[in-house]
């Protein structure tokens, strides 16, 4: 079945769920961002402008999730260099596949 359609019938006042590419939709969302899923194009520069576009919109204490932080040696370093930024209060390898960090409150 169709995924969306299934997840469109969650509805729920605490979450916007929005289909299409993260650039296009990002921009409509006027609350700031508790929990973010950055699964994408697996490349360092592609994972890096993504976490660039997401930082300002997250809220403070936020948590954010990367997918395949070991598919290739760029997303072990995007990785590596979102764990370093000083936002970044908490960062845990959930997996070898799955990165999550936590940001400043």
């Amino acid at each position: 079945g169709d995924l969306y359609a299934y997840l469109v019938g969650w509805r729920n006042p605490r979450f916007t769920l929005s289909r299409g590419a993260f650039e296009d939709h990002v921009g409509d969302i006027s609350d700031p961002i508790d929990l973010a899923l950055v699964d994408g194009i697996h490349t360092q520069d592609f994972v890096t402008r993504q976490w660039q576009i997401l930082k300002p919109r997250l809220a403070p204490g936020g948590w954010v999730l990367f997918d395949d932080i070991d598919f290739n040696r760029g997303m072990g370093e995007a990785w590596l260099d979102i764990c370093a930024d000083p936002r970044v209060v908490g960062a845990v390898e959930v997996s070898k596949r799955l990165g999550l960090v936590e940001l400043a409150s």
